[in-house]
């Protein structure tokens, strides 16, 4: 339950970082969201890798209903792949994109923290 809670604070507060953070620190920001989403979200993963699933029921709406968010050791080696894959590509990207930081309309890195982030929410 706490990483679910530290989940739905670490994405309001990069929410507000990336809308208060100048262009150049952009991708700083995306690579601390990604970074502290991989963390939280293996902190999950790892235990239940090792045989101790994970299971929340949220109360949900009306229209939907109660929501279950289980991990068993499947959906948590998946977990742990995409956290590897995003962690070294944010990285590689925030070196290949230092090539266009002079640019007025170069490609923005919050695109990707928001991909990573409804990855989480999936």
């Amino acid at each position: 339950m706490v990483a679910i809670n530290g989940l739905l604070v670490l994405i309001i507060a990069a929410i507000v970082a990336v809308l208060l953070v100048n262009v150049r620190g952009k991708g700083m920001v995306a690579a601390a969201v990604v970074v502290a989403i991989t963390i939280v979200s293996s902190m999950v993963a790892i235990p239940a890798l090792l045989g101790h699933s994970f299971e929340l029921m949220l109360t949900g709406t009306y229209i939907f209903g109660p929501v279950a968010i289980k991990v068993d050791a499947l959906s948590a080696w998946f977990i742990l792949i995409i956290n590897f894959t995003m962690t070294t590509g944010i990285f590689y990207g925030l070196g290949y994109m230092k090539r266009y930081a002079d640019q007025r309309n170069s490609i923005n890195p919050t695109c990707y923290s928001l991909f990573i982030v409804t990855f989480c929410l999936s």
